[in-house]
């Protein structure tokens, strides 16, 4: 059951997907919303899952710190003028005792096409404090929207140089840059679907962070499809098939093997350094080099955002950076 809070049209609207109790709906569906379009609910009903299996157990006891380290299901999925953001974690048992509940948190952005000041990249809305996270039945039924209609902002773990010092030195002292140039391979050929092993939905934001910033913020809004922890065993390639050569997942290292035996992706092992991997793609050799010439991630965005589209009628991730001359 949704319950549309104002009928006024913003650029946002807020949805949201669980397990609710009497009164809520009764079971999984749509819950609480705030500032619906007509045909929001059949839009996001496409994307939007009710299952999030974690690696850990998930049960009624978890402290508050376990809570906080349940993994985060951030996608984000670019779709013609509009987007989806859908923020999923477990949340215990619901109503009726059944244990398995989620509780995802979307925002349908209805003008992707615009820039939004609020983000620099869609990945920065990881964990945002916009996003409810509840977990157990009871705030799971009771939970309330923000009523703030400018998107979701930027979460607390969102920081570029950051996450280039954690890939550059910051595992065992390695430097594990070379892992960045084979996803940005993978994405220009555009054959196999990359799939992140990472520790946690956390370390994926790390990634999904450094891959984003190689791209100009239109590119990343308008094209760039991701999703933070997906499992092995319910990856469906098939619902990529759109998004070849513009989209990344990442899985658990508990899948890495059951990944490696599917067929249509490319498994990318974020702790291998790939000490020896040879550039393919001009995206990722263009973007070695502009990583040397502009003093700061910063400066090089700012390039990146200045180019203009390079075939508006066909555009790729990597356009801006290819046009850098560099």
């Amino acid at each position: 059951m949704v319950e549309q809070q104002t009928q006024q049209r913003t650029r946002w609207s807020q949805l949201t997907y669980a397990s609710f109790g009497p009164g809520m709906g009764d079971g999984w569906g749509f819950g609480p919303s705030r500032n619906v379009h007509p045909k929001d609910e059949e839009f996001v009903n496409h994307f939007v899952r009710g299952s999030l299996k974690a690696v850990q157990e998930v049960s009624d006891f978890l402290t508050s710190d376990e809570v906080e380290q349940l993994p985060i299901r951030m996608e984000y999925i670019p779709w013609y003028e509009r987007a989806v953001f859908l923020h999923t974690r477990p949340a215990g048992k619901d109503s009726s005792g059944r244990q398995g509940n989620t509780f995802t948190h979307i925002y349908v952005d209805h003008a992707a096409q615009v820039d939004n000041s609020t983000l620099i990249y869609p990945i920065q809305a990881y964990h945002s404090p916009d996003f409810r996270m509840p977990f157990l039945s009871k705030r799971v039924d009771g939970v309330e929207l923000s009523e703030d209609n400018n998107g979701p902002d930027a979460g607390p773990h969102f920081d570029i140089d950051l996450a280039w010092e954690i890939i550059r030195s910051m595992f065992m002292g390695i430097d594990r840059t070379n892992v960045v140039w084979k996803v940005l391979d993978a994405l220009e050929a555009g054959e196999k679907l990359p799939v992140l092993v990472v520790n946690n939905s956390m370390d994926a934001q790390t990634w999904l962070t450094v891959i984003s910033s190689l791209m100009s913020r239109k590119e990343a809004r308008e094209l760039f499809r991701f999703s933070t922890f997906e499992r092995a065993a319910t990856l469906q390639v098939d619902r990529y098939s759109q998004f070849r050569g513009r989209a990344v997942v990442a899985i658990p290292v508990e899948d890495a093997e059951a990944a490696a035996r599917m067929d249509g992706v490319e498994v990318i092992n974020t702790k291998d350094a790939g000490e020896g991997y040879e550039v393919g793609g001009v995206w990722a050799s263009i973007s070695k080099k502009a990583l040397e010439h502009y003093p700061s991630h910063g400066e090089l965005i700012a390039a990146l955002d200045a180019q203009p589209p390079l075939n508006p009628d066909r555009p790729r991730l990597g356009d801006a950076m290819r046009q850098l001359n560099l």
